[in-house]
C-alpha cells in the first residue's frame, strides 16, 4: 500500500509541476481476502506473460500481483524506464533501521540519478545487488 500511496503521490507532483516527462504509473490494487480458493503453498499459477510460477509463501500475493502489473505496463507502454516502488518485505527496514530504502538498478545512470536526488531531499538509498545467483532463484535453475 505505501509503495502504490508513493506512486500516486509522485504523479500528483510530476503533473503539478508540468513535468515534460511522458510519465505512465501503474498501480495494481486488489482486496485481500480468505477463502476456500485462497492460494495454498505448492499452488502453481500462471503469470500474465504466461510464466508459471509455484507458490512458495501464501503472503506473497502482493509479489504476485506487482509482477503482473510489471508485465502489463511493460507491454502496454513499452517504457524506456521503468521505477517500481513496493513495500513487499521489511528485510530492508530491519536491515537499515529504517534509515534508507532498497534499490535495485540495473541502470548504471538511473542509480547515480537517484543517489543525487536522494541527496537532495534527504532520502537515503541503498543498491542491492544483483548478482547471477538471484537470476538462477528467478529463473528455476
Amino acid at each position: 500500500m505505501a509503495g502504490a500511496a508513493a506512486t500516486l503521490a509522485a504523479m500528483r507532483t510530476i503533473a503539478k509541476l508540468k513535468v515534460p516527462l511522458n510519465v505512465v504509473a501503474v498501480i495494481p490494487l486488489c482486496e485481500n481476502m480468505i477463502s476456500g480458493q485462497c492460494m495454498k503453498v505448492g499452488d502453481v499459477v500462471q503469470a500474465l506473460n504466461g510464466i508459471y510460477m509455484q507458490i512458495e509463501d501464501t503472503d506473497n500475493e502482493g509479489h504476485l500481483m506487482l509482477a503482473d502489473a510489471l508485465v502489463y505496463g511493460q507491454a502496454v507502454h513499452k517504457p524506456s524506464l521503468v521505477i517500481d516502488v513496493a513495500t513487499l518485505t521489511k528485510g530492508v527496514m530491519v536491515a537499515t533501521g529504517g534509515g534508507a530504502y532498497g534499490c535495485f538498478s540495473s541502470c548504471e545512470r538511473a542509480w547515480r540519478t537517484l543517489q543525487h536526488a536522494g541527496a537532495i531531499t534527504g532520502d537515503r538509498p541503498w543498491r542491492l545487488p544483483l548478482w547471477e545467483y538471484y537470476h538462477r532463484q528467478l529463473t528455476g535453475q
